[in-house]
């Protein structure tokens, strides 16, 4: 109330209204904004797994072999994924820096 009372005094009535009115506006307007896509897609997951329970109910009892790549395909990725992970030596030699002072003359 006391709030109230002091912006009433401060700003005036008709900048209060103008502010209360912007306000809404800008809800209004986020009320209008489109759902994101994440949003448009909640539950497809859960309904889809559903559906997949329902027409076969004892498949999670069962393990059928991973398909995709031929097993030596697969060991050269993984070789090379586990090789990404080793530290490398910096290409190029040393590098040296000289930290004597430089002086300022005529060159003599």
């Amino acid at each position: 109330m006391l709030i109230n009372a002091t912006l009433q005094r401060l700003l005036g009535f008709g900048v209060m209204l103008r502010l209360l009115l912007l306000g809404g506006l800008c809800l209004s307007l986020v009320a209008c904004a489109q759902p994101s896509a994440l949003e448009r897609d909640f539950g497809q997951s859960w309904a889809h797994n559903q559906a997949v329970q329902i027409v076969n109910p004892t498949a999670g009892f069962t393990s059928p072999p991973a398909t995709g790549l031929p097993p030596k395909a697969g060991a050269n990725i993984m070789d090379a994924y586990d090789k990404s992970f080793e530290k490398k030596e910096a290409a190029g030699g040393s590098t040296t820096i000289n930290l004597t002072p430089m002086t300022t003359g005529s060159g003599k």
